[in-house]
């Protein structure tokens, strides 16, 4: 392509006159200086993140909101431009015509439900039961709701607190979970090629590699529950957490370490490895015991959980976890982690009591251990070592959220529906960022105003909680349906204080981007249940690629644009403690020949300036002269013209082409 490059300005004083006008192609390598000198950064598609979304329900729930009110719930999925639900499985046979016609309905306007292989009821013995045998049998009903199906998911909490039994009435164990996992894999890809299979999920607990049983990992991601949040950079406390751990697996071992238990009680060191939070080691004598693992061969260790003995969490202060190449850890024994302080009697007592990130990755070691302090009998409840892996695994989450009303077994997560509004899209933000495909918030209405009430979108009455709101301006913002493209770059800096904002770049087919910025701070203390107000933090956006108009957006507080700026180079924002998302459409480029910017008149000297801010011509102009970029321009690029001693860009920008 080649393009006029001459301006022509009326004015006073100078005499240089154009001698040609530029039409010269830009080498390659051009092209690539240009490129490295912006500093840009590639966008991801808008449409990817909204297809990242999805809500969970319970349409098979009979005498609830799900089937009491179900069209209405359909229309909110609906309008708010939610694509995937979860919700939808081999449910007791009388309750199924309720999810069968919101399946049916969601269809039609092109929403997609994950389909929920797992436990059935069991006539034989009156309970749910997770068995092998009848998996081809819950396909069969996948099946038959043909392309309504976006995915296969394995057994929900099947392991930790909500553990349930086999056909044989013994509790699951993690062989028979990895036994399911591996015939429903197969199974399902025999029968549906094309769908992928999430995991089983565990819902508390440490849980078995199940990465040769499925295309995606699965996991249950409520930040409220898990204390590995106040040692991550996200943020000081629990209800900051937007992470999930997908970056290492679970080393498994033979167990080694003292022998016996305290009175011969039973309390072995098995306890402390067999998934049981309610079981504990109870070493014969107060002082030297410790329990570990041989795990077969030389491993790094990238982190350590484990938990307490509830009731008894100060009996592990200045405890260590070791590891060593030597079997009773008589040479070369590295502490990994001392504790120093007393484990936190957390929430959910089913759950980690804390999570150690070892940033050296020491090792490789054979063996590792947790030895006891003096005067602790080695309790420990559990404990778990992993091993860095060299890429995350493709992730799912299928269930994520906060409880915003203060009731019931989950008061403890409770957060204001305000509080709610903001930390659903950080939520969603967060895991996308750490290259979850599809997370499902846990749920879309609340069933009850009592134990299981408040996780939803939607109260009980079908009022729209302002996190329902929040979350339906979002992705009416986003949602860009359409095929496939590869998305550009955007040249920009942001500077100020950014020490908790995090930031996502988007980008339209239409070439719009969607810069996204957020402080990752907590809004609520769920201990003390106060509000923590957070002050905007001030920071400078700066386009080093031309930006005619930009426009921000808060989705948590409405859909209209709050402010709008007309050829920006830099804007100041106000970043909050939920996202502001900011629209940037791209400057066009000028053809005309010559081209004629409206500057203002009178005498003057222009510049041209290049886009990191440097001055590269000068001239003086009058109205009967020109000034030729083309010839006074140091390289092929994008340039823009300023009447010299002015500090803004003018709205016009000239290509060169050399």
């Amino acid at each position: 392509m080649s393009m006029s490059s001459t301006i022509q300005r009326k004015g006073t004083g100078g005499n240089r006159r154009p001698s040609s006008t530029c039409r010269i192609a830009i080498p390659l390598l051009v092209i690539i200086a240009i490129s490295a000198q912006l500093s840009a950064e590639q966008a991801k598609r808008a449409d990817d993140f909204v297809e990242s979304i999805g809500i969970a329900t319970h349409w098979d729930y009979a005498s609830t909101i799900y089937t009491d009110q179900q069209d209405v719930l359909k229309q909110k999925i609906i309008d708010a431009g939610i694509r995937h639900v979860r919700g939808v499985s081999a449910t007791i046979p009388q309750n199924r015509t309720f999810q069968d016609k919101a399946l049916t309905d969601l269809f039609k306007s092109n929403v997609r439900q994950t389909f929920m292989v797992g436990t059935l009821w069991n006539l034989s013995v009156n309970t749910w039961t997770l068995d092998t045998s009848n998996i081809d049998q819950q396909l069969d009903l996948c099946a038959s709701y043909g392309n309504a199906i976006s995915a296969i998911e394995g057994p929900n909490e099947c392991s930790a607190y909500r553990q349930v039994p086999m056909p044989n009435g013994e509790l699951v164990t993690f062989d028979y979970i990895r036994a399911f996992m591996r015939k429903l894999y197969t199974r399902a890809h025999q029968r549906f090629p094309s769908l992928p299979v999430y995991s089983a999920t565990a819902g508390g607990g440490d849980f078995p590699d199940l990465h040769d049983a499925c295309d995606y990992e699965n996991t249950h991601s409520y930040p409220w529950v898990y204390p590995e949040c106040s040692t991550t950079p996200w943020g000081p406390s629990p209800q900051t957490c937007e992470m999930i751990d997908i970056y290492s697996s679970t080393l498994t071992g033979t167990v080694i370490g003292t022998t016996g238990s305290l009175n011969n009680n039973g309390n072995t060191r098995d306890k402390a490895v067999d998934n049981n939070m309610d079981t504990w080691f109870d070493a014969p004598a107060a002082n030297g015991a410790w329990v570990g693992l041989d795990l077969g061969k030389p491993e790094l260790i990238s982190k350590i959980i484990y938990r307490h003995r509830k009731g008894f969490a100060s009996r592990m202060v200045n405890g260590k976890f070791q590891g060593s190449n030597s079997a009773d850890f008589s040479s070369g024994v590295t502490d990994l982690s001392v504790i120093t302080s007393t484990p936190t009697e957390d929430y959910a007592y089913y759950t980690w009591s804390s999570y150690m990130y070892l940033d050296n990755t020491p090792g490789p070691f054979r063996y590792v251990r947790y030895l006891s302090p003096d005067g602790g009998y080695c309790n420990i409840a559990e404990m778990s070592f992993k091993a860095p892996l060299a890429s995350p695994r493709p992730t799912v989450v299928t269930e994520t959220g906060y409880l915003s009303y203060l009731k019931g077994f989950w008061a403890g997560s409770y957060v204001p529906e305000e509080v709610q509004a903001k930390y659903i899209l950080r939520n969603y933000l967060r895991l996308f960022m750490q290259n979850v495909t599809r997370s499902f918030w846990y749920e879309l209405a609340d069933m009850d105003t009592d134990s299981t009430g408040g996780f939803g979108l939607i109260a009980n009455n079908l009022r729209e909680k302002p996190a329902y709101k929040a979350l339906k301006n979002m992705i009416g913002l986003l949602s860009d349906k359409g095929p496939s493209f590869t998305p550009g770059s955007l040249g920009y800096s942001l500077s100020g204080s950014l020490t908790d904002v995090k930031s996502l770049l988007f980008q339209k087919r239409n070439g719009v981007y969607y810069l996204v910025v957020w402080q990752a701070k907590s809004s609520y203390d769920q201990v003390s249940r106060t509000n923590t107000p957070v002050a905007d933090v001030s920071a400078t956006l700066t386009f080093t690629t031309p930006v005619s108009s930009a426009k921000t957006y808060l989705p948590t507080t409405g859909a209209a644009a709050v402010a709008t700026y007309n050829a920006p180079h830099a804007i100041t924002l106000s970043v909050p403690d939920h996202p502001l998302v900011i629209e940037c459409t791209l400057a066009t480029t000028e053809t005309r020949s010559p081209v004629r910017p409206q500057l203002n008149r009178g005498t003057g000297i222009f510049e041209i300036m290049s886009l990191d801010g440097r001055v590269v011509a000068r001239q003086s102009l009058n109205d009967r002269n020109r000034m030729d970029v083309g010839s006074m321009a140091s390289g092929a690029g994008i340039y823009f013209i300023r009447r010299h001693g002015q500090t803004d860009f003018y709205r016009q920008m000239i290509i060169v082409n050399k």
